[in-house]
């Protein structure tokens, strides 16, 4: 704006509110509106004027007004008819508002307390031709892009879509001319195909019967985009470590604070938060796993499609070997693809169709490795360009003397090789069931050891927020005085609730004598033994194990809350000074069990302990599940004939399965069993399979 190349400023507009100078061919207003609502729409009536002059356009100053509702805090609320004056004379004058910085609120009336006011009072706005001209930042040239695109989409409704409610008013009355018309002539099919596709129309009509529909609809979609970028852009590209550092960084502090912001002194390592909850975590992906499970599934694709795009980014990135080219090629992309795959080639595999597609020393087709791989020390030479397809000869396998001594240097026993299916060659997934290629089954992770407590925390019955609570307190993340010591912060230590000890875990949560109080308490309610000496989580979640599914759930529900309560309460005594009371902690605990009661749809036993439980819990009972008693009527064979008894199950269905085989005679003596692996399959096929092998083996052995 100083630049001596420009023309001497000229005032072209002034009032007791505002000033206009024009500079070159834009306009710049300075803004000091008045107090009061109604001298403010003199200003509004002389804005609306200068915006005629349709030229580059700044407005900047105090407006004496806001535009929003959260823009003023304390006091009364702002008026709605200096709102919308406001807003009508921003949109006449289509202009569009700065984005700004720093603090919030830029006017007070320097009180404290209960009569402080905040506003945000100044402001600046722009015009698009202002945008256009001086604009740089992306952020502003899409937000005008939207306010053109508002024009269009203004006059596309009113043209192309039209009015709604008269559309459906026509609509309706087509209906009842075509019903009115198929009622004088049924037999008349045109007749009735007409009063139907009417139908239709006005039914795909009322789903879009009200402006707010269409307006719910073009968010979602847009929204819906939007928040897919980021995946996209996964699947593409390897994000930089400081990227996923930050992203991760962001995670962790809304985790732990619910501010991404600040962070918390006591948390656990973001690593072991990224796994299952059996596993002691929350059931968490890495960023840097998602990345390489999409881009992998690129790979996938690249590998295995048969598309046009897919053949000419393999020809492009892969040698003849099938293998990915090392040396440097110009591409966004090429490095991404071989970050991903690294460490990865051995869950990839094929099952053998024609071959053509294979290559026999550099794929893994009939072993977990290339058997190139497998024995590369030993000096030996290969045909890079040879395929499966060389050793098979009308369907079976044809391998010649010099390739058979290659496969027993890597260990393969070509007799064990399964026959060519003679089709086209599949490229498999080894860690999928199905042999194809997902995200969530290409995601490679750290695994821990299995906890038992996850099991009793998670559940359905009990409110997540809770189970988070209890989650933080087994893993360790609760800031007690000992752990405090532990990092580094010299403070005097006494646990709040009893007043003697030392504050740690073990203390506060099991010996303490106020924890002791509360564990005796609940453990009466349930009628079991408390033993003040032996107490962990473990001994305590022992006393349900062989109880009914409901006092299952409602015995966690207890442990859950008298440890979340406790340490609630712990935090009262030190933060609030307030002094320990175990009637108000039980009172808490009690209540709680009523949300655990509308959550819990399991059922009891029809035992009168059960009862009992749920009358001291001042709660309703659950449905107890009725014992069938089914009669099996069992025969012996006639004499010389025998019974074959078998069965196969599935442990995850499909998953790793299994069959068993029992033969008795026509005494009821057992001749033989037998039991045998069937890898992975479903529960159908094991019983089938388990049918089959009892012939079979009976068969062999001439019974």
């Amino acid at each position: 704006m100083w630049k001596t190349t420009l023309t001497r400023p000229n005032v072209i507009a002034s009032s007791s509110q505002a000033i206009s100078v024009e500079v070159g061919n834009s306009i710049i207003t300075g803004i000091h509106a008045h107090v009061l609502t109604a001298n403010r729409r003199a200003l509004w009536d002389h804005l609306q004027t200068i915006s005629m002059l349709n030229k580059p356009w700044l407005l900047i100053g105090d407006f004496n007004a806001v535009l929003r509702m959260e823009e003023k805090k304390g006091g009364l609320p702002p008026k709605s008819i200096a709102m919308t004056e406001f807003w009508d004379c921003v949109q006449s004058c289509n202009l569009i508002e700065s984005h700004s910085t720093g603090i919030k609120y830029t006017w007070c009336n320097n009180q404290v307390g209960s009569r402080r006011i905040l506003c945000k009072l100044d402001r600046a706005f722009f015009n698009t031709l202002w945008s256009d001209s001086y604009a740089t930042n992306p952020a502003t040239r899409f937000a005008y892009k939207l306010k053109r695109l508002k024009d269009y989409l203004k006059w596309w409704n009113i043209n192309i879509f039209g009015n709604i409610n008269l559309k459906l008013k026509d609509l309706e009355k087509a209906i009842d001319q075509a019903m009115l018309e198929s009622d004088n002539d049924p037999a008349d099919l045109d007749k009735l195909s007409k009063l139907i596709t009417t139908q239709r129309d006005l039914d795909q009509g009322r789903s879009w019967s009200s402006q707010s529909d269409i307006k719910e609809h073009i968010v979602h979609h847009y929204e819906t985009k939007f928040k897919s970028i980021p995946i996209y852009n996964m699947a593409i590209y390897k994000w930089p470590k400081a990227v996923i550092w930050a992203c991760e960084r962001i995670m962790r502090n809304f985790l732990w604070t619910g501010d991404p912001a600040s962070k918390k002194l006591i948390t656990k390592a973001w690593h072991k938060l990224c796994c299952p909850k059996d596993e002691g975590g929350l059931g968490l992906t890495k960023l840097e796993n998602i990345n390489r499970a999409l881009l992998l599934k690129l790979v996938w694709r690249i590998t295995s499609h048969k598309d046009h795009w897919a053949s000419f980014l393999k020809a492009k990135f892969q040698s003849r070997t099938s293998n990915w080219i090392s040396y440097y090629k110009q591409s966004s992309i090429l490095g991404s693809l071989k970050w991903a795959i690294q460490g990865m080639e051995k869950k990839f595999g094929w099952i053998v169709g024609d071959g053509k597609d294979i290559s026999l020393w550099h794929d893994a087709w009939c072993s977990t490795e290339p058997i190139a791989d497998l024995i590369s020390n030993n000096g030996s030479s290969f045909d890079h360009l040879a395929r499966v397809s060389d050793i098979i000869a009308n369907g079976q396998w044809s391998i010649p003397s010099t390739i058979a001594d290659k496969f027993r240097l890597a260990n393969i026993n070509t007799s064990t090789i399964p026959p060519p299916l003679l089709g086209e060659d599949i490229r498999v997934w080894k860690p999928s069931l199905t042999g194809c290629y997902s995200v969530a089954n290409g995601v490679h992770r750290e695994k821990f050891l299995k906890i038992q407590w996850s099991k009793w925390i998670w559940r359905k019955c009990i409110h997540p927020s809770r189970s988070a609570n209890i989650w933080k307190i087994l893993s360790g993340c609760c800031a007690t005085d000992k752990r405090l010591q532990d990092r580094g912060i010299n403070i005097a230590s006494r646990c709040s609730l009893c007043l003697k000890n030392i504050e740690d875990d073990t203390h506060l949560f099991w010996i303490c004598s106020f924890a002791a109080t509360i564990w005796s308490w609940i453990h009466e309610l349930f009628g079991f033994q408390w033993n003040p000496y032996v107490q962990n989580f473990e001994t305590v979640t022992a006393h349900a194990t062989t109880r009914s599914a409901a006092i299952r759930d409602l015995w966690a529900a207890a442990i859950t809350n008298v440890l979340t309560e406790i340490w609630h309460h712990r935090n009262s005594c030190i933060f609030n000074n307030i002094p320990a009371s175990s009637r108000r902690v039980k009172s808490k605990i009690l209540a709680n069990f009523f949300e655990c009661s509308i959550l819990m749809k399991s059922t009891m036993h029809n035992r009168v302990e059960d009862l009992m439980i749920f009358k001291n819990l001042q709660i309703n009972p659950r449905p107890a599940k009725p014992t069938r008693v089914l009669q099996c009527f069992w025969s012996l064979p006639d004499l010389d004939q025998l019974r074959i008894g078998c069965d196969g199950c599935s442990r995850g269905n499909p998953g790793p399965s299994g069959a068993g085989v029992i033969l008795c005679d026509h005494t009821g003596n057992t001749i033989g069993a037998m039991s045998a692996g069937l890898g992975i399959c479903t529960n159908f096929v094991a019983e089938l399979l388990a049918v089959i092998l009892g012939l079979e083996w009976a068969s062999d052995r001439g019974w």
